[in-house]
């Protein structure tokens, strides 16, 4: 993974931005910058990542100015780099997880994500098709006065539920991983979505729990634990009702 400050050094275009944080991420650069002295966000993308550049900038363009994403300034397909404007929130997975949250808020919280979501499958959702967000991380959502979506690289064609699925698997697997607290987030979280949206999602208890088990690949010394958890989540005749 390349350093922002590679950017910095070897392009003339960011030579003067000046970095005031670095962010962690699997597939591409991502700071927070000064860039002509307003405060942006850098997203530089490896070459063999154009796509995911191009997939982000559509979501961005089709899409800022109904829904709470960042606002894409710029496509610079050159650099392969896009500039968006930078949101001072509070990460909506250190609020959830944070024993400073007080329960009632962290019900509201789940509450205006279940919004984001309805407001974005149906803001996507065509005849042909439905638009999911893909990587529906709590890691990828800010909080301000509002929920704000992030990174959409992913974004797909696919079935809300998926979406749903990945969420709540986000939820239980989050440390403190599945705590009744966290079942109880899952199951406001599912029932303000479906009460916002006018098709169902059958078997999703099952989809969750797969989402549960495609976490192993990626966190092989939780593996025991992730199985646990996605057994009682399938053994549990209460969760989600």
């Amino acid at each position: 993974m390349h350093d922002i400050t590679q950017l910095q050094t070897t392009t003339k275009k960011y030579g003067d931005i000046n970095i005031q944080k670095k962010y962690t991420s699997k597939k591409n650069t991502v700071a927070y910058v000064l860039y002509q002295g307003k405060p942006r966000i850098l997203k530089w993308y490896a070459p063999g990542f154009t796509k995911n550049m191009e997939t982000e900038a559509n979501i961005l363009t089709k899409a800022t100015l109904k829904l709470a994403l960042p606002t894409l300034f710029e496509k610079d397909t050159k650099n392969h780099v896009l500039n968006l404007s930078y949101i001072p929130g509070t990460n909506l997975c250190d609020l959830i997880n944070s024993n400073e949250t007080t329960p009632t808020e962290k019900q509201r919280l789940i509450q205006l994500l279940a919004t984001w979501f309805a407001d974005f499958h149906k803001y996507f959702k065509t005849r042909e098709k439905t638009l999911i967000r893909g990587d529906a991380i709590l890691r990828n959502f800010l909080f301000t006065d509002r929920i704000w979506g992030l990174d959409f690289e992913e974004t797909r064609p696919g079935n809300p539920i998926e979406d749903i699925a990945t969420l709540c698997t986000s939820i239980l697997t989050t440390n403190p991983m599945a705590t009744q607290t966290k079942y109880n987030l899952c199951t406001i979280f599912v029932k303000a979505y479906k009460q916002q949206v006018s098709w169902n999602l059958n078997n999703l208890i099952a989809e969750i729990a797969y989402a549960i088990i495609l976490r192993t690949v990626y966190r092989p010394t939780e593996e025991q634990q992730l199985r646990k958890i996605a057994l009682e989540v399938q053994s549990n005749p209460k969760f989600l009702h």
